[in-house]
């Protein structure tokens, strides 16, 4: 049986999603990355600044949800905002119905759980821990916890001249603003990932920073 996700239909292929080869946000969407309960994340470019991005798209049905796209906004504003080596750039964010979109800094390297299928040594596993534990640092220091750290949010960047790739921490506020959606329970669709989550978080207690 065809796996089934938070879009309400079954996993796709590139050959027939209707959004590769469409504009959205000002940028041309080239393929599809990756996908999963809470987004499908695309390759694109943003022609005018003549730059590859990464496109995070979110499930219509959010959309019709006029509280959750007013708490989307804020929180693209809030990350945006965020400007540190080691949390993922946030370039722009909207509403292009019956899409809502982020676009990103693409990063190319691959995520920390790939990375995990094989061994690696003491020294480099510390040296994503201090980037992750630095990436926390600066948002918990102007109030913004994140929510869902787990290695597939850890993405790494091979692209420069290092012994070890730099890590970068993505999706800032998703879990936050998902929780705010009505249609959570419509869906099936779940905030976090349990294996990753604190005790609090998974009994839909208040949280802070001791959560990440």
């Amino acid at each position: 049986m065809p796996a089934r996700t938070a879009w309400g239909a079954n996993v796709i292929d590139e050959h027939n999603d209707e959004l590769i080869g469409t504009q959205l946000g000002g940028c041309q969407v080239l393929d599809l990355l990756g996908q999963g309960g809470m987004a499908r994340v695309y390759r694109g470019r943003q022609e005018h600044l003549d730059r590859d991005v990464a496109i995070k798209v979110l499930p219509p049905y959010y959309v019709t949800d006029p509280t959750f796209i007013d708490r989307f906004q804020r929180e693209a504003r809030a990350m945006a905002k965020l400007q540190h080596p080691n949390i993922v750039v946030i370039y722009d964010a909207g509403r292009q119905a019956p899409w809502l979109y982020i676009v990103m800094e693409l990063i190319t390297g691959g995520n920390l759980r790939q990375r995990m299928t094989t061994s690696m040594s003491m020294a480099e596993a510390t040296h994503i821990f201090h980037d992750i534990a630095e990436a926390l640092t600066y948002a918990h220091e102007r109030g913004i916890i994140h929510r869902d750290v787990k290695p597939v949010n850890v993405l790494l960047d091979t692209s420069r001249p290092q012994q070890y790739p730099r890590a970068v921490l993505s999706d800032f506020g998703i879990a936050k603003v998902m929780q705010s959606s009505s249609n959570l329970t419509r869906t099936g669709a779940g905030v976090g990932t349990p294996e990753y989550m604190s005790p609090e978080q998974c009994k839909g207690q208040p949280v802070d920073a001791r959560t990440d």
